[in-house]
C-alpha cells in the first residue's frame, strides 16, 4: 500500500492526544486505510510514555464509529485485529489524520473476541462528560465491525494484509 505521510492522533473526548504516531494514509472514497511500519515510534502524551511498534500494522475505518487494526507478522500472516470505538468521522486536516477514541475495544485473534476497557469507559463517561446514549451507540458501532468480520467482509476479507 503506498500513500502519502500523515500523523495520525488518537484523542480522548475532552481533545487531549492519547496516542500520536507517523503513518502512511490512502483514502478510497469513505474508506481509508494507514500504515504503520515496524519500528514507527507512538508518543502517548496523556501518559508521557514512548512506544515503538513491534508489528506492521495496517488500519482502516469506513467512518461507522470503529477503526481496525491488523497487526501483521514478520512472516506476512494477520497475528489478531484490534477494533477501537470512535466518535465517527475522522477528520483530516493539514497532514494530521485524528479520531476520538472511546475507550471500549474489541480484541479478535483467531476467532477469539473479547471486548475490553470497558472499567475505562465508565470511569471516563463520568470524568470527561460523555453523553446520555454514548455507550448504546459504541455497542452498535462494534456490532456492525463483529458483523462485518464474521461475514468476511472489507476490511477483514484480508485486503489489509
Amino acid at each position: 500500500m503506498t500513500g502519502r505521510p500523515v500523523i495520525i492522533e488518537k484523542r480522548k473526548w475532552d481533545g487531549s492526544v492519547s496516542a500520536r504516531w507517523t503513518a502512511q494514509l490512502r483514502r478510497d472514497g469513505a474508506r481509508l486505510t494507514w500504515r504503520t511500519p515496524p519500528g514507527t515510534e507512538r508518543a502517548h502524551p496523556r501518559s508521557g510514555r514512548r512506544e515503538t511498534t513491534e508489528h506492521l500494522e495496517v488500519s482502516a475505518t469506513c467512518g461507522e464509529g470503529w477503526i481496525v487494526t491488523a497487526v501483521i507478522g514478520g512472516d506476512g500472516g494477520l497475528t489478531r485485529y484490534e477494533v477501537d470505538s470512535t466518535a465517527g468521522q475522522e477528520v483530516e486536516r493539514d497532514g494530521v489524520l485524528a479520531f476520538i477514541d472511546l475507550d471500549i475495544d474489541l480484541e479478535i485473534d483467531e476467532g477469539t473476541v473479547v471486548v475490553t476497557d470497558l472499567i475505562e469507559f465508565a470511569e471516563r463517561r463520568e470524568q470527561m462528560g460523555y453523553p446520555p446514549g454514548m455507550l448504546s451507540g459504541v455497542v452498535i458501532a462494534l456490532d456492525k465491525a463483529l458483523r462485518r468480520h464474521r461475514r468476511g467482509d472489507w476490511p477483514f476479507d484480508g485486503s489489509l494484509r
